[in-house]
Order: C-alpha cells, then structure tokens, then sequence
C-alpha cells in the first residue's frame, strides 16, 4: 500500500507534467518512424555510447535501426 503523502505527491507530478510528456512521447513516436540519427553525434559522444554498451547491443546499435537512449548525468570523475 503507497503512503497518502506519496501518492498525493504523485498524482501533482502527473498532472503538473501531462503537457510535457504528452510532447515528449510524440518525439518518441515520431523518432521511432523516422529512425536513429546518430549522424547528428559527435565522434566523441558516439564512442562514448558504443564503449558503454555489451556486445549484442553494440551490434544492434550499428544496424541503425532504433533509438538508443542515454541518462546523462552531470556528474564526471575524470
């Protein structure tokens, strides 16, 4: 069972948020029929991209046939 506050908090976060992830899943769709645009990466960013991945995914992601999503973050340890 969710505690009320949680789900209280929730349900503001959804409403507040319709608009923007309405819009943000039309991009999704709409990259979807288009397809990947890793042409639009830098060389940097893509290698970055290609290193993180396991080895089937790496291979997939060379097809060109689908999106890859990244969570960046700001933090960096370099």
């Amino acid at each position: 069972m969710v505690h009320k506050v949680l789900a209280e908090v929730t349900s503001r976060i959804v409403a507040r948020s319709s608009n923007s992830r309405g819009a943000y899943l039309q991009r999704v769709e709409s990259a979807k029929r288009t397809g990947a645009m890793r042409g639009n990466i830098s060389c940097t960013n893509l290698a970055h991209a290609f290193a993180a991945e396991q080895p089937n995914d790496k291979l997939a992601l060379r097809e060109i046939k689908q999106p890859n999503l990244a969570i960046v973050s700001s933090y960096n340890d370099m």
